[in-house]
């Protein structure tokens, strides 16, 4: 990737603060053997990259990689497909929030298009206050992963939104543990 992005006349200096090469191996690209999903902003502009691993080498692997904070990508702003799910959650008055990328592609799939996912972090106030501004203080369906992580990410959620005014209903989960399995 570096070599192609040199001919095509971008410095190194200009590439280290792309968020596409390893701070620690900068020749190396952070997201190699990766399947990547854009992140948009809510205006639509692709802002940040999220990718998650093909062919794990060992158990320590990390399962997804997302583009490092960059001054226009903050991940506690940011919320997964918002840009996709803004009108039907203003319509519905109502947003379902998940957990990853591919749970949130699994709802658009069928037909459930007001669904997002933070990427890669918790929940923030900054996401909530953006829901509640588009839903007009509606509804939120949280549909985390049955696991433990998913439950305690439910648990903060349902405290930090009804906070903020809105109503929160939970979505269980059967048959298996994330929207995207199933």
């Amino acid at each position: 990737l570096k070599n192609f992005l040199h001919k095509k006349n971008f410095s190194d200096e200009f590439l280290s603060k792309t968020g596409l090469f390893s701070q620690n191996y900068p020749d190396i690209s952070f997201f190699s053997d990766r399947l990547m999903f854009p992140i948009f902003d809510r205006r639509g502009q692709c802002v940040a990259m999220g990718g998650r691993i093909l062919h794990p080498q060992s158990e320590k692997d990390s399962k997804y990689l997302n583009s490092r904070e960059l001054p226009h990508y903050s991940k506690k702003n940011i919320l997964y497909a918002f840009n996709f799910a803004k009108e039907k959650m203003r319509l519905e008055k109502a947003a379902v929030i998940c957990e990853g990328y591919m749970d949130c592609i699994a709802y658009h799939q069928c037909g459930i298009t007001n669904a997002v996912a933070t990427c890669g972090t918790a929940l923030t106030e900054e996401h909530v206050k953006l829901i509640a501004r588009t839903t007009e203080n509606g509804t939120v369906y949280l549909s985390f992963d049955s696991d433990g992580a998913g439950q305690a990410a439910t648990k903060k959620s349902i405290l930090l939104c009804r906070k903020l005014g809105l109503t929160v209903r939970i979505v269980r989960l059967t048959g298996g543990k994330d929207p995207a399995e199933i």
